[in-house]
């Protein structure tokens, strides 16, 4: 066990670095006639560095004397290093007193040296005035060292952050302006309290150390700070006494007159073509197969999509209704001109459903109507009812929209109910056992009716699911024959246009894929579906405005949709919007809480903002609640960094097995064991991750990530001149993603090309790469080693 720090006790009285004059007691350091402050924290680290001046003192043992814990945040002695490299003007890339050992420590190169009171008092006679006497200068810099300053900010961030979380949450479960309103009035008024509390804990911790240090400086220096800080907790206090009486008048207006708030939240521009369906109600329902309750409602709202004289308010919206509003209110609140509504009753053989469409400002019902059947199935009871909904448009609209537009293109009612349960299956979040079961039943619908193109439809997107899961080539290449012929079926126009622009997405046919979400949202300018994806084909094209525009238009059609906030936090990813990203994605976990991918894509955020910590959380957490070849990288990466080789393997293989068509996951492998010395097993590794390459470049052969894999998984396989050639060609189209560079970094270093690798890594992090952990991975270690 390591022997405990110590600091000189005569060092505290004053002492020289080379010319740099550093006064413990004063927290003052001067250099070349000018002052700088230090911080309690970063002198007493100097300190003790100092008296061990020459020796390599390890990164744990700093953090034991500093933190209290060797496994304490090692981002806090990064920051203090800094602040005491600032001070004494040096450099990590050529020091002059601070020599930084890559995953070791630090050591003290410079001379040490004693100074006696007459050379201290010349010293601090010297400084300019405007250095060493400015008030403000210093006054802020005794606020900086204080506890009060760090729990302000710290209280200013979370308040931020509940701020952003009831702007999100308390409008989708309906909780009043007052609501809102009353969380601000008790975080303004406990912003001075919990102040207040700090500082007198401040002065208390004060008292104790003027006992310890009876010199008139001291003094000064501590009545200066307490003096300030009460004056920043009185003018806030002030400020938040005033927000606090506006506030609270703002909530007795909103108790005593509940009717005017109501009547302005309806002033909402109605649209003559809106209609909102409101939930199906089924009596007896027990006959009913369940899949009918739970899908009919998003079937109608779907074929009903495909005539354009009527939009629809979606069925999330619909969902948000409070039960003390009745629909008719809530559908004006929304601007719907009309409310559609179905009673089913279905009595052994007998099948009923009450019809009405009622205009919404007049409260009159404009269109009524009976449907009875006896004997049928449930298949030809849909069919049938959506003609009837059809008739009864068309007679609203005084137009043509025709009933068979609205109704399934098959006779069979095997086929239906297997149609319906892949529906089912299809809405659930992706996994291999969910998909299976949506493929086969999609497989069984076309089986009893070849000619059934919703079913086709369903399935060219389960296959094409089926890829982005496994990255298992055959599946793309059937996903392509099914939705191949899905264009040529007019009934199935959106359907197919949506299948076939996702299928254009993934092969890199990004102008094709606008142009097919394009003419589903002709269709529907409210398809969520079309709208995500065209979003993400101007991504992929690098228009990042258009992106957000439209993938902001899906969240303002579906504001509760998950799906929506996942692809925008991407997104944010992409265009290096971290902070935004982490905010986006952290309402994405809030609407599906029990979705490992929502954690997972929070954990790479934190991981870019070099929160390794909060990365490894969330990836944790995930991984507890579904294990996934993703989640299983990322944890092996986390391993990677602290050189636990073995533990990064373990990972890497649980994330091969998962997913054994992935090139990435086979080049993590190969980075784990070939410094883990396995040579053998690395080069097995990378041959296979090489083969799954070439696989995937057939899918896309745009993809410049997989190109950049390449080249780094040529040089690691002792291929430079291939990898170095494509290394060139990659390095010229001036990409803006940073994985790229780091691979291209990695081929340079792997190909004895130090200054290649050199302006590589420093395009990588002027992209957004986290330069922590470029420092702390090994096979960058030639890179910063001095």
């Amino acid at each position: 066990m390591a022997k405990p720090l110590r600091i000189n006790p005569a060092l505290r009285n004053g002492f020289k670095l080379d010319d740099v004059l550093v006064l413990p007691n004063a927290g003052t350091v001067i250099h070349a006639g000018k002052s700088e402050h230090l911080a309690p924290k970063a002198m007493e680290v100097l300190l003790v560095m100092c008296s061990n001046q020459g020796e390599l003192i390890a990164t744990e043992d700093l953090l034991l004397f500093g933190w209290g814990s060797s496994t304490a945040n090692r981002a806090n002695l990064t920051h203090v290093i800094s602040d005491i490299r600032h001070a004494l003007d040096d450099h990590k890339e050529c020091p002059e007193f601070i020599q930084t050992i890559t995953r070791k420590g630090y050591r003290v190169i410079a001379h040490l040296g004693k100074i006696d009171e007459d050379v201290k008092k010349a010293e601090l006679e010297s400084l300019p005035a405007s250095t060493a006497d400015t008030p403000w200068r210093f006054s802020i810099a005794l606020l900086k060292n204080s506890n009060l300053l760090q729990v302000a900010a710290a209280f200013v961030i979370a308040t931020w952050l509940i701020i952003q979380v009831i702007s999100i949450v308390f409008p989708i479960f309906n909780v009043p302006e007052w609501g809102s309103q009353l969380v601000m009035l008790l975080l303004i008024v406990g912003f001075p309290l919990i102040l207040l509390i700090v500082w007198l804990k401040e002065i208390g911790r004060k008292r104790q150390l003027l006992k310890k240090n009876h010199k008139s400086y001291r003094k000064a220096f501590v009545i200066k700070q307490l003096s300030f800080e009460i004056t920043l907790i009185g003018l806030l206090s002030v400020i938040g006494g005033f927000l606090s009486f506006h506030l609270v008048d703002d909530i007795n207006l909103d108790e005593v007159e509940p009717i005017a708030e109501m009547e302005v939240r309806q002033e909402v521009k109605m649209n003559d073509r809106l209609i909102m369906v409101s939930p199906f109600t089924f009596s007896n329902d027990e006959s009913l197969p369940s899949y009918f309750q739970t899908t009919l409602y998003d079937e109608l709202l779907h074929i009903m999509s495909r005539q354009q004289a009527y939009d629809f308010v979606s069925k999330h919206a619909v969902e948000q209704k409070s039960d003390d509003t009745t629909l008719l209110a809530y559908a004006k609140k929304l601007g719907a001109r009309y409310l559609f509504d179905a009673k089913f009753n279905v009595k052994e053989e007998q099948f009923t459903a009450l019809l009405s469409m009622t205009d919404v400002l007049t409260a009159k019902q404009v269109w009524t109507h009976k449907f009875d059947t006896q004997g049928e199935s449930l298949l030809s009871n849909q069919n049938a009812l959506f003609e009837t909904i059809g008739h009864g448009l068309s007679y609203l609209s005084n137009s043509s929209i025709g009933g068979s537009k609205l109704a399934l293109s098959t006779r069979s009612f095997i086929a239906y109910e297997a149609y319906m349960r892949g529906q089912t299956a299809l809405a659930q979040p992706r996994s291999d056992n969910v998909l299976n079961t949506a493929k086969e039943q999609f497989l069984e619908a076309l089986t009893n009716d070849a000619n059934f193109s919703e079913a086709r439809a369903g399935l060219c997107k389960t296959y094409l699911n089926l890829y982005s899961l496994t990255k298992q080539v055959e599946y793309f290449d059937t996903s392509r024959a099914i939705c191949s012929g899905i264009s040529n079926e007019k009934v199935i126009a959106v359907e197919g246009d949506i299948a076939l622009g996702n299928l254009y997405n993934i092969s890199g046919d990004y102008d094709k894929a606008k142009n097919q979400f394009l003419k589903a949202l002709k269709v529907n300018d409210h398809n969520v579906e079309a709208l995500r994806g065209i979003s993400v084909a101007y991504q992929e094209s690098g228009e990042f405005v258009e992106a957000e525009r439209y993938i902001n238009l899906a969240i303002s059609v579906e504001p509760g949709d998950w799906k929506n906030y996942s692809s925008l936090g991407k997104l944010y990813m992409d265009n290096n919007a971290v902070d935004k990203a982490i905010r986006t994605f952290e309402i994405a976990t809030m609407l599906k809480p029990d979705y490992e991918e929502a954690y997972n894509e929070l954990g790479y955020a934190y991981y870019y903002k070099e929160d390794i910590t909060s990365a490894v959380y969330n990836w944790k957490k995930a991984f507890d609640m579904k294990p996934s070849s993703s989640l299983a990288s990322n944890l092996g990466s986390a391993l990677f960094l602290e050189g636990d080789f073995a533990g990064a393997e373990s990972y890497y293989l649980q994330a091969t097995n998962i997913r054994p068509a992935d090139p990435v996951l086979w080049a993590n492998l190969g980075d784990s064991q070939k410094y883990m010395k396995n040579i053998e097993q690395a080069h097995s590794s990378f041959n296979k991750s090489l083969e799954l390459i070439e696989q995937q470049l057939q899918v896309n052969d745009k993809d410049l990530s997989l190109k950049s894999l390449k080249s780094r998984v040529l040089s690691e396989v002792q291929e430079c001149k291939q990898a170095t050639g494509l290394s060139a060609e990659l390095n010229a189209l001036n990409s803006i993603d940073p994985v790229l560079y780091y691979d291209l970094t990695i081929v340079a270093l792997n190909c004895n090309n130090t200054e290649s690798a050199k302006n590589m890594m420093t395009r990588a992090i002027e992209l957004g790469y986290p330069k922590d952990s470029l420092e702390n991975d090994i096979q960058f270690e030639a890179l910063f080693t001095k």
